[in-house]
Parts: C-alpha cells; sequence; structure tokens
C-alpha cells in the first residue's frame, strides 16, 4: 500500500518551516521503502492518484502543520488526459479543503514534448510550478528559462563536485526572483555549502528525517528514507 511521507524544507537562515515535499512511500515490515528499492514496476499513474486520495483524507492534519505543500506529477499521469484531469480535480479540492499553497514539481523524467503539451493545464491549476532536479535528464538550463517557473530544486552532491552549470542556474533563479531549494543537505558543512551558493532553502537529513505517514497504524511505522 502506497503512503505519503513529509521531508520537510527549512529556510537556513530564520530555521522556519517552508514546508515539505510529499514522497511515496511503501511499508514493508515496519519500514517505509522507497521507490528504488521496490523489485517491480511501479504505476506511477496509481501512485500519483493514491497520494492526493491519501492526502484529502487528512486535510486537517495537512493544514495544520505545512504552509507549502510540495507534490510530484509524474510523465504518466502528463500523458494520459484522462489521469491528468482527474488528478488536477484532485489538486484544486486539496488546495481548496487545506488553504495552503500548494507547489507541482516537475520532475527530470518529464519529456520536452509532454511538458509543452501539459503547461498550460499545469500553469492553470493557481499552484507553484518548479522544475526539479536540476541537471538530471530534461532538467536542463534550456527547460529552465524556455518557462516561467516559480522555482527550481538543486542537488547538492552536483554543486559539491563543482558543476559549474549549476552555479549560473542558480545565479539565474535569484536574478529572476524564482525561488530556489537545496536538495540532499545532510549535514552542517553542506548547509554551509548551499548558503554560500545562494540556497537558503533547505532540504534533507540534516533538518531530520521524512515524517512518517499520516493514517497509519503505529505498527506500521517504521524509518523514513530521503529521496
Amino acid at each position: 500500500m502506497i503512503h505519503p511521507v513529509f521531508q520537510p524544507i527549512y529556510c537556513a537562515e530564520s530555521g522556519s518551516l517552508v514546508g515539505a515535499e510529499v514522497l511515496a512511500r511503501w511499508c514493508d515490515n515496519s519500514q517505509w521503502v522507497c521507490p528504488s528499492d521496490l523489485n517491480q514496476k511501479i504505476q506511477w499513474l496509481d501512485v500519483d492518484q493514491e497520494i492526493l486520495r491519501n492526502l484529502l483524507r487528512n486535510v486537517e492534519t495537512i493544514k495544520s502543520k505545512y504552509p507549502i505543500l510540495f507534490i510530484n506529477v509524474s510523465a504518466d499521469t502528463l500523458s494520459s488526459p484522462e489521469c491528468l484531469f482527474s488528478w488536477t480535480v484532485k489538486v484544486r479540492k486539496l488546495q481548496a479543503q487545506t488553504g495552503i499553497k500548494l507547489c507541482c514539481e516537475v520532475t527530470e523524467t518529464v519529456p520536452n514534448d509532454l511538458l509543452k503539451h501539459s503547461w498550460n493545464t499545469l500553469k492553470g491549476m493557481d499552484v507553484l510550478l518548479f522544475m526539479d532536479d536540476y541537471g538530471h535528464e530534461n532538467s536542463t538550463f534550456s527547460r529552465l528559462i524556455d518557462y516561467p517557473w516559480d522555482g527550481c530544486k538543486f542537488d547538492m552532491k552536483r554543486l559539491q563536485a563543482g558543476y559549474t552549470e549549476d552555479r549560473c542556474a542558480i545565479r539565474y533563479c535569484l536574478d529572476s526572483g524564482l525561488s530556489v531549494v537545496g536538495e540532499q543537505v545532510e549535514n552542517a558543512r553542506i548547509a554551509l555549502k548551499a548558503m554560500e551558493e545562494g540556497l537558503i532553502w533547505h532540504q534533507g537529513f540534516y533538518y531530520g528525517d521524512a515524517e512518517k505517514a499520516i493514517g497509519v497504524s503505529v505498527e506500521q511505522q517504521g524509518a523514513v528514507a530521503e529521496k
């Protein structure tokens, strides 16, 4: 069974909670299992729908905890008009019932032609739109500058490796007024590096493990791994 867990995102300057990314996890022997750990093909259409159904069942808990929820949309959902319509209906309902801002993360696996085809639908939902995992697969600088994004998420492992392109992309975002998030912030050294690069919003183990899924019994709750 699919459950949402919540990876907090903090402002490193103020220490305040910005929001949380909703991650899909599967419970196996009291441990939360990541998609990469499953020995089966994942039906992302079902994952996208089930995550939203779970969130809608727990509106009161969500709106009392998170200023912004970051949710992912898969290429499979975007490629199916029927599933995309159903997904957008649930997103609008969640936003109306919680009163909080939702941010849709477009992953690196979404092909360019599919993003172009579905962009107006996504933009019309009145959600924030972030490009996820800059530098991986289709999350390129061209994609970053071709669309009016609200923000972009950067992998701190790439920045530590010295990717000049990532620094240029961060500078573009900051100069353009886009929000930027540093992911994989696992310790104080990486947090300092992120701030030096202009990344003030941080996500990673340094700020805490992903929070256990809502609506799950104590017996089912176990350790959680970051995306």
